[in-house]
């Protein structure tokens, strides 16, 4: 006897076992990411590597480079005459490549690329900047620059980069060759940084310029009352920079008028960090500053317990920075409040922050990698 199909009741699952059963599955899988961000939290501030390659103490080794991370490798320069490539986890060495003199910019890395400068301590005591092949680790090109480089800046296939003999250069970052250099009256200590095709870096001679990065042609500085050692920041058509003067300036990025300035009681070598229009920078009056960017007003001030030049790193509303004793320091982005600090033997550079984790390097010759 044939069977009749519509007599048959299909059995539908209940939805509100279905529903049950995915709201106890979302409960557990929630109970264990906050488990996870407990315990991410219960780390804040911890050690997770920190790297020396060095048995012993030596005093003349320090790292005065602030890292750079990019595909899960941390590089930086050091004293020792070695730009170091660390494995992001482990903080073991992946390559290494060494000069002749110590190395103090923060490298720049691009298609396989790292530009970084160093000197030339074996030979006639010359700087260079240097492009290093990250994949066969071999040197692409070197360039004599005629002082100190500063940490260099890569845009439209060409490097931009200052140098203590007063020039600000572009090379094709390509062929390491020449396209234009522009002279100001001092030395060049200020990183260089590019908007809308132009170049803006500070100078010992008391000025702040904007070149033109294609001619090298200047549009306009602005002058202060002593030496920008800062490098500048620009957001929304406004520069903000600091000076040995003791203030921190705002300038029209189209005109260079000055929009308002900020008095600290030290010099500001500190490169600010501009988020939602606070402008963040230290001083070497032992101060980080949080001040307004429409008014330069003070929002607050946080005192450390040495002169602060690290520039800082900013995220998920934390402002992290070093200080010449010692300290790294993670301080509340609304109120200025001290989250935790972490302790170095010497001055702490300016960190850089990437998946949960700060880093950065230290006089006392380490590298750190510290939970945030």
């Amino acid at each position: 006897m044939q069977k009749n199909n519509d007599s048959l009741i299909p059995i539908i699952p209940n939805p509100l076992i279905k529903a049950g059963n995915a709201i106890e599955i979302t409960n557990k899988l929630l109970a264990e990411d906050n488990k996870k961000i407990s315990s991410l939290a219960h780390l804040s501030g911890q050690l997770k590597w920190k790297f020396n390659k060095w048995k012993f103490n030596q005093e003349w080794v320090g790292i005065i480079s602030s890292p750079t991370i990019i595909n899960g490798a941390v590089y930086f320069g050091c004293n020792d005459y070695y730009l170091y490539s660390l494995d992001c986890l482990t903080g073991k060495i992946k390559w290494t490549f060494e000069t002749e003199g110590e190395i103090y910019t923060t490298p720049a890395v691009i298609e396989n690329i790292v530009y970084f400068g160093s000197i030339d301590h074996h030979g006639t005591n010359d700087h260079f900047l240097f492009a290093v092949n990250i994949q066969s680790r071999e040197l692409k090109w070197k360039f004599n620059a005629g002082g100190n480089v500063t940490s260099p800046i890569i845009a439209y296939d060409f490097v931009y980069f200052g140098s203590e003999d007063g020039y600000l250069y572009s090379l094709d970052s390509n062929l390491g060759e020449l396209k234009w250099k522009f002279l100001t009256g001092g030395e060049v200590y200020s990183a260089p940084i590019i908007k809308d095709d132009v170049i803006y870096f500070g100078s010992c001679d008391r000025y702040l310029y904007a070149v033109d990065c294609y001619s090298g042609e200047l549009k306009w500085r602005f002058k202060t009352e002593f030496e920008v050692w800062s490098s500048p920041s620009i957001i929304e058509g406004v520069v903000y920079f600091g000076s040995v003067d003791h203030y921190f300036y705002a300038v029209e990025s189209q005109t260079g008028l000055l929009k308002w300035k900020f008095k600290t009681e030290g010099l500001v070598n500190s490169s600010p960090v501009i988020i939602d229009s606070v402008a963040y920078f230290g001083s070497y009056d032992t101060h980080l500053y949080a001040v307004n960017c429409h008014y330069g007003e003070l929002k607050w001030k946080f005192k450390t317990e040495g002169a602060v030049d690290s520039s800082p790193a900013i995220t998920d509303g934390v402002v992290y920075f070093g200080s010449k004793e010692g300290n790294l320091y993670a301080v509340d982005c609304h109120s200025g409040e001290l989250k935790w600090k972490f302790k170095t033997e010497k001055c702490v550079r300016s960190p850089a922050i990437m998946d949960g984790v700060v880093y950065f390097g230290s006089l006392d010759g380490y590298l750190y990698a510290v939970y945030i």
